[in-house]
């Protein structure tokens, strides 16, 4: 095994720190589906605005997300997504969860919308892939 700097293990230790809420986690599966405006990820993931700012920059500051400003609206997207796949198919293989995690406040803003999640990936032109080992 090749030696990994320590500075590069900590980067990697802060990404998973900033997935290790739930709150960031529904922001991660909610921006699955394209970029969004900071009010439609409130309503999607609950809670007051100033909590969800504060997870957004979180993910910002470890650069799992990006936003643009467009006037006063500010719209968040994730920068890579390969990130959500991975989050996906680590949700998918937990059994504790009632159909993996297929259900959940994005499916439901997208119901509300008249989409389904594979339209939606779709649409943002994500494809589902099996990693090759």
């Amino acid at each position: 095994m090749e030696k990994i700097p320590d500075h590069a293990w900590m980067a990697q230790a802060e990404v998973f720190r900033a997935l290790g809420h739930h709150t960031r986690l529904r922001i991660i599966r909610y921006l699955e589906h394209g970029e969004r405006g900071v009010s439609e990820i409130v309503e999607a993931v609950g809670g007051e605005q100033s909590n969800v700012s504060r997870h957004l920059a979180l993910l910002k500051h470890a650069r799992l997300v990006k936003n643009r400003k467009e006037g006063l609206r500010v719209f968040y997207r994730v920068c890579c997504p390969e990130l959500t796949a991975a989050v996906c198919a680590v949700v998918a293989h937990l059994p504790c969860l009632p159909d993996n995690g297929a259900h959940d406040d994005a499916d439901v803003m997208l119901a509300k919308e008249g989409r389904s999640r594979t339209e939606e990936r779709e649409s943002i032109g994500v494809v589902d892939e099996v990693m090759a080992e």
